[in-house]
């Protein structure tokens, strides 16, 4: 999925969980399965925010990739972007397994951030987030109806197969 400029998109997967795609982001559902509560999210770029449903079968995940790094989740709201070769997460509730993809990890929980800023860095240690990055993480994702002059939008739901 593709979002243009001032265009942003929700994606209800079939478990219930929520992804609002930022404007200007490209991502794909790489696999969605309901019934066994795996999923896997690729972001080329862009912003996304997931509503992840409490994920309780053995083995469930629910995982958004970039090029640097892996956010792994259980049931939980947070925010992930990857601009100029840097991604960047804000957790809004529950915690966050964020991974480089040499898997050194840190765990980032509720109020907190951390980013990974090339392939070969590790996540920085998470910090409380300033209040501008909790502001622009839920603004950039925020779903409107177009009757508030912010650009069109798009609902899609996504079925496991």
């Amino acid at each position: 999925m593709n979002t243009g400029n001032m265009a942003r998109a929700r994606i209800k997967l079939d478990d219930g969980s929520v992804l609002n795609v930022g404007s200007d982001s490209s991502l794909t559902v790489v696999k969605h399965d309901a019934s066994q509560q795996q999923t896997q999210i690729d972001v080329t770029f862009g912003e996304v925010r997931s509503k992840v449903v409490h994920l309780a079968k053995p083995g469930s995940s629910f995982k958004v990739r970039t090029r640097t790094g892996v956010a792994g989740v259980v049931g939980t709201d947070f925010y992930m972007a990857y601009t100029n070769s840097i991604t960047h997460v804000v957790v809004f509730e529950g915690n966050v397994r964020f991974c480089n993809l040499a898997s050194q990890c840190v765990m980032v929980g509720a109020g907190m951030t951390s980013s990974i800023r090339d392939q070969n860095s590790p996540p920085d240690p998470p910090i409380v987030a300033p209040n501008q990055d909790v502001l622009e993480a839920g603004n950039n994702t925020k779903i409107e109806g177009t009757s508030h002059g912010r650009g069109g939008f798009a609902k899609k739901r996504i079925r496991s197969g």
